[in-house]
């Protein structure tokens, strides 16, 4: 049984591209096995599946994770090919709604959890995922920026209370660019001459960008490119949302030095919800990837001690996108974390440097 269900991820992906070959209403069918079926399914039989770490089966758990690319591949291709043989305006809404849950929701998450690997070729795996989604830049400003600066004001990525999805997403797309911009010019500043340009990984990944944009543009034309883009935007609406939701609140205390303490499983919010973690390759154990961000998913430990999010992670984008419905269940929860780490270790957080606004 725990097999089936960690093929869960193909069959969500399976409901969303069956959504998109459909016609009129039908098309519905993708977004609605994402934002309908995933979140009532994670809340029905949340106590009902044992959601334990899967290290017994890390070798065919890993798999699962590698051939993903081809199928999102395929995924994508078949949606463009689709959106432009449609003649209705709502289908074609619909049409890069669905592709973009699938290339942001299942293909950024496995993106992520590859861009970790040490492995070479896996890395690479992961840069090509994004590099669907126009958002290749991830790679080097959550790897060498989120996870040194996560839950403080330095960190795009990270929302402090009471700020709204809306005044959060500007910040992050802005400012993870910028992060991932000067992180590479201070990397390559001792290379002289063309070596600094060639080094410089930004300039790969628009290459990527050139090099899709012309292939989309030159097979399908116009419209191809719309879809292309249009899935690009929608996918990396989810991976901030995502972002949002995992640190939102969550702080970091300052310490004598100037420095900040270091990354503890109290900065990220869990999901131990079933479903989220069987269908996003364990991306409800964030509290300890942060931790271990080297640890591949199938190892992640869910501890109880961790704060936990009262809902999965597709409910959680919904509740996002209504910001009085998100402060009023989350704020307290917030409130509530900072005191119980004050009481069990004795300190006072130190939470003056990321304010609530």
């Amino acid at each position: 049984m725990n097999y089936l269900l960690r093929l869960l991820p193909y069959v969500l992906l399976a409901g969303v591209w069956y959504g998109n070959t459909l016609s009129g209403w039908w098309i519905a069918f993708g977004p609605l096995t994402v934002f309908g079926i995933h979140p009532l399914l994670d809340n029905l039989i949340r106590n009902k599946i044992p959601n334990d770490d899967g290290a017994d089966s890390a070798g065919f758990l890993n798999s699962t994770l590698y051939v993903l690319p081809i199928f999102i591949t395929f995924f994508l291709f078949h949606g463009v090919a689709r959106f432009t043989t449609s003649e209705i305006l709502l289908e074609k809404v619909l049409l890069i709604i669905g592709l973009g849950t699938g290339t942001g929701g299942l293909g950024i998450v496995a993106a992520h959890e590859l861009i970790h690997r040490p492995i070479a070729w896996q890395r690479a795996l992961g840069i090509y995922l994004m590099s669907l989604v126009n958002y290749t830049h991830f790679r080097i400003e959550h790897v060498h920026g989120h996870h040194r600066y996560v839950s403080t004001p330095e960190d795009p990525a990270s929302a402090p209370m009471g700020m709204t999805l809306y005044e959060f997403l500007p910040k992050t797309l802005i400012g993870s660019f910028k992060s991932a911009w000067d992180y590479e010019v201070q990397r390559v500043k001792r290379k002289k001459g063309f070596d600094r340009f060639k080094s410089n990984r930004m300039f790969h990944y628009a290459l990527y960008f050139l090099v899709l944009s012309i292939f989309f543009g030159s097979v399908f034309g116009t419209q191809g490119l719309v879809v292309f883009y249009g899935q690009s935007a929608f996918a990396i609406f989810l991976l901030e949302v995502i972002n949002y939701i995992e640190h939102y609140g969550l702080s970091r205390s300052k310490l004598p030095n100037g420095a900040w303490e270091p990354v503890k499983e109290w900065h990220s919010w869990d999901c131990d919800y079933a479903v989220t973690n069987f269908t996003l390759f364990n991306i409800g154990k964030h509290s300890n990837h942060h931790a271990k961000a080297s640890v591949e998913f199938p190892h992640l430990e869910n501890k109880e001690d961790n704060p936990k999010l009262s809902f999965g992670y597709s409910t959680a984008v919904l509740l996002a996108t209504v910001p009085p419905l998100w402060k009023w269940i989350m704020d307290p929860k917030v409130i509530e974390r900072r005191k119980y780490i004050e009481s069990n270790s004795g300190e006072t957080q130190n939470i003056g440097a990321f304010q609530p606004t």
